[in-house]
């Protein structure tokens, strides 16, 4: 019989019975303690003992989603995707299995076989987002030592899936007609023009408050967002609570923005027609009848086309995404001035490509 081991945070005991069968049991648990749990589990089964609760997924899913509330700060864009994923696929097809039986095979399974209303298979999107779920309902049951066997091997999508729609990006002309856009225009002009100079996101646009720039040291504060549902949350992930230096073009557009809203009493940055805090809904439909690319959150992307010479750690940082890579976060240690370097960076490569 091997001894156990303790691997990327968990630990593992695989023992194998006197019939040849072999099992696999694991611990979260630091130290000592984790190992001798592992040793019990596997006893306990090898003596027959060992028994599961027997619980099913749909009585494990709540606890779970308020563990991924807890654990990422609030009703966050994730959760509410984890959520609406759960509700709509997830548990009508798994509700009732028990998930001490969750096993690579039927999670696959249904993966494959996942249909919309109208029988189609859904989009790649879609899909990838009830994967996504999965393995986070997959991670809390094994912090909580309810599924023994480790799923290692990553889930593939059906074949059929298809594939996600292009990003749609501004070009060069339609940028300039972008920024060449005043409040006499359209009441959202500074807006989206302020959106494709810092690459925000929709809902962190609209929860912007005037108290969340600090013009004594250009800093702009990210600490909320508006979701399509009008409620305010914390942003999208722990990385979308951020602050960075306004590049040159950005502040020259808040500047305007803040001349413009002076007289309306309103704590929102980008509030609509009377002062009160907009919607993704009304900024969308307004920026549909500038016959422009996509949506508002096209203009993020056209914001990341742009930066190709900004360093990816920075990029990240201004954009509030997490690092895709250990090292990223490890060595992205902010150096003096190097927030502010970014920023004339970005700045000169607007004005560039509007023509300023």
């Amino acid at each position: 019989m091997r001894e156990p081991f303790f691997s990327g945070g968990k630990w593992y005991y695989r023992v194998k019975r006197d019939d040849g069968f072999e099992k696999s049991f694991t611990s979260v648990k630091e130290g000592m303690a984790g190992k001798r749990a592992v040793m019990k589990k596997a006893r306990d089964w090898l003596d027959g003992s060992y028994r599961r609760t027997g619980g099913r997924v749909k009585e494990y899913w709540q606890p779970f989603l308020d563990y991924y509330k807890t654990l990422h700060g609030g009703e966050t864009e994730g959760y509410r995707l984890i959520k609406e994923k759960g509700d709509n696929y997830i548990i009508p097809a798994l509700g009732n299995v028990r998930a001490s039986d969750l096993r690579y095979k039927i999670l696959q399974n249904f993966l494959l076989d996942v249909r919309l209303q109208n029988g189609k298979t859904p989009s790649r999107k879609t899909l990838e987002s009830i994967r996504s779920a999965l393995n986070q309902f997959l991670r809390y049951m094994a912090v909580i030592e309810e599924v023994c066997e480790p799923i290692a091997i990553p889930f593939q999508l059906p074949p059929t899936a298809r594939p996600k729609k292009e990003r749609e990006i501004l070009q060069p002309e339609e940028i300039r007609r972008l920024f060449n856009l005043s409040e006499q225009d359209c009441h959202f002009a500074y807006a989206y023009q302020f959106c494709l100079a810092t690459g925000l996101r929709t809902g962190e646009l609209i929860g912007l408050q005037i108290n969340d720039f600090n013009p004594e040291t250009n800093t702009l504060t990210i600490s909320r967002a508006v979701n399509g549902r009008k409620r305010i949350t914390p942003g999208k992930n722990h990385n979308a609570q951020r602050s960075f230096v306004l590049n040159t073009v950005a502040r020259d557009i808040l500047d305007k923005q803040l001349e413009y809203i002076k007289n309306n009493d309103s704590e929102w940055l980008f509030p609509d027609e009377k002062g009160r805090m907009t919607t993704q809904k009304r900024i969308n439909s307004v920026y549909y009848k500038l016959q422009l690319p996509g949506s508002v959150y096209s203009l993020r992307h056209t914001f990341v086309s742009l930066m190709k010479y900004i360093d990816l750690s920075s990029l990240k940082r201004i954009l509030g995404h997490s690092a895709s890579m250990p090292t990223l976060e490890t060595y992205s240690h902010l150096i003096e001035g190097e927030q502010q370097r970014d920023a004339a960076i970005i700045g000169d490569e607007l004005k560039r490509r509007i023509g300023i």
